[in-house]
């Protein structure tokens, strides 16, 4: 079994360090634009409309053409390298918000149309950030703790996801539609411009064979039992978490009887805990086995989303929604050095990019069953089932899936 010892050397020389650091500000940028136009938007549509369907409709324009694109970023990925993708998702990025921003400037009549428009474009150039990502860390563990460096991108993931929507909210009370884009638009360029200089180290060219097809990811996942595991087991958390934010807005307002503000306040502490628990990441893998990671983030995670399940008092709730997110950090450690151990460096594009794509299907899904059952019998019992009904299998498939380090 490969555990924390078997890792544990972690060598970053000066330039490497700047190089990396680079990586990390390009990651954390285009993540905090993601994330900032991923919630502005229906903000914008709901503003502009006074609809909440116009505003679902921009929302799932947000989010369709990404599950499309996911097989196709990782062909690309491998093909170009990770450093090319990167720069192509946030520069193509920022081109779409400045000529959606030229759009509206000079013709303001047209302004839903135009946003829309922005935001199905926006989305199919996603996937490329996240596949890329994935991708350079997997060059990058030849050279350093793969658990370290997943823990880095994590942080600076969790963070984003943390300020984004704050930035949001304020931005499309604060600022004039152009404006919001604008800004936007300049964290994308920022994004291009540090991974420019990070410096990707030279790998073996690998030409695209008949391997190559769509269909190779998935016999890959197929053929590789731990892998297999490990998608199976994250497709059930993000079920699980699906589940618990498409309940967050209807508890928050129904069983506390708090306003919308609160489920803002809520996920700002909730994203904060997850990334105050990376800075001791380093030090926990000196000291835990890649198998612990796993087996106290699913602990820790089942017992927040409990918590959430029975309480009656906010503050708990606060609570409950922290432990699961701290539990989310250290699972994720468990997960994704798994992937990069199992996954060669030439298939890390075509294999995450329908890894992605078969975890991102479980969003709506766990949203269809909050639609489907949370008016009959309440969110809060929905969360408990789930819970207890998957975690036990979580922690079983999550045992398989460790003999990947074998």
């Amino acid at each position: 079994m490969v555990d924390s010892k078997a890792i544990k050397s972690h060598r970053l020389s000066g330039g490497m360090s700047i190089s990396l650091l680079c990586f990390l500000a390009a990651v954390f940028l285009g993540i905090l634009a993601e994330s900032f136009v991923i919630f502005s938007i229906p903000l914008i549509v709901l503003e502009l409309t006074g609809s909440a369907s116009y505003a679902g409709l921009a929302f799932m324009l947000e989010w369709i053409p990404a599950i499309v694109m996911y097989p196709i970023s990782g062909l690309i990925a491998d093909r170009v390298g990770p450093k090319k993708t990167l720069a192509i998702s946030s520069l193509a990025r920022f081109a779409i918000i400045a000529a959606s921003s030229f759009l509206i400037y000079n013709y303001s009549n047209l302004s839903l149309g135009i946003i829309l428009g922005c935001a199905f474009g926006l989305s199919f150039l996603l996937p490329f950030s996240r596949v890329g990502a994935e991708k350079n860390v997997a060059i990058l563990k030849e050279d350093n703790n793969v658990s370290i460096v997943h823990s880095y991108v994590q942080s600076s993931e969790l963070l984003a996801w943390t300020l984004g929507p704050a930035l949001a909210a304020y931005a499309s009370t604060s600022f004039e539609l152009v404006e919001v884009l604008a800004i936007a638009g300049a964290i994308f360029l920022m994004s291009f411009v540090a991974i420019t200089f990070h410096r990707v180290k030279s790998v073996e060219s690998h030409p695209v064979t008949e391997k190559a097809g769509l269909w190779f990811g998935v016999s890959y996942i197929l053929q590789r039992k731990p892998l297999l595991y490990l998608a199976v087991l994250n497709c059930f958390i993000n079920f699980l978490f699906a589940v618990v934010i498409s309940s967050h807005a209807a508890i928050i307002t129904g069983v506390f009887e708090l306003s919308e503000e609160y489920y803002g306040i809520l996920n700002f502490i909730g994203g904060a805990f997850g990334f105050a628990n990376l800075f001791v990441i380093p030090f926990l893998i000196k000291r835990m086995s890649m198998m612990s990671f796993s087996i106290v983030g699913l602990t820790l995670l089942a017992i927040g989303f409990l918590v959430l399940s029975m309480t009656s008092e906010f503050v708990v709730y606060v609570m409950g929604f922290a432990a699961s997110m701290v539990g989310i950090t250290l699972f994720n450690i468990f997960n994704k050095t798994l992937r990069t151990t199992i996954i060669e460096q030439e298939n890390v594009g075509k294999v995450m990019g329908v890894f992605y794509l078969i975890n991102i299907l479980m969003l709506p899904v766990g949203g269809l069953v909050i639609f489907l059952f949370a008016d009959m019998i309440g969110n809060q019992p929905i969360i408990s089932f789930t819970t207890i009904l998957l975690v036990p299998m979580c922690l079983l498939l999550s045992l398989r899936a460790n003999k990947g380090f074998d």
